[in-house]
């Protein structure tokens, strides 16, 4: 396994360096990499924690859980609300995950899109986003798609054509 900066420089985007990244968060360790010394980071914020953090026994984070808080990062992006303390609409006491979830669940997702962005693009589109957003925010980590799986839908959602 190689260090951050290894990381980096392969990745597409040319970032190659973590010379602007906060010395309060990160620090560098005996072999010469980067780790967390965070521990809230590494918990998670309130409404991104997967549901399995809740064991206290399993608070590593996953490739599992990592996609459980992009789907919650996906819901924030359409929905335009915050993941807990938000008003959503018929529910009381609820999270974004879970408001958005039984919204799906019931075939009314269109119902979560913020009126903001909904005609800036077919509504279908941002339902489909949403559909993903629900299969990342499963509570079991087995049922969650893999990243790559998910890059691979959100590519599928393709534009209507007018005819």
């Amino acid at each position: 396994m190689g260090t951050l900066q290894n990381l980096l420089h392969d990745l597409p985007l040319g970032i190659q360096t973590t010379e602007d990244w906060s010395t309060e968060t990160w620090e560098e360790d005996d072999n010469n990499g980067i780790q967390n010394v965070d521990e809230e980071i590494a918990r998670g914020s309130p409404g991104y924690v997967p549901p399995e953090f809740t064991d206290p026994d399993n608070d590593s984070p996953t490739p599992k859980s990592d996609v459980y808080c992009f789907g919650v990062v996906l819901f924030e992006l359409i929905t335009r609300k915050k993941p807990i303390g938000d008003d959503y609409p018929e529910e009381k006491n609820s999270t974004l995950v879970s408001w958005v979830r039984g919204l799906v669940r019931k075939s009314q997702g269109s119902r979560a899109i913020d009126p903001k962005i909904r005609d800036t693009g077919p509504e279908r589109e941002m339902e489909e986003a949403l559909k993903i957003g629900y299969l990342c925010t499963a509570d079991l980590p087995s049922k969650r798609p893999s990243m790559q799986q998910i890059v691979g839908l959100l590519k599928d959602i393709e534009p209507a054509t007018h005819q």
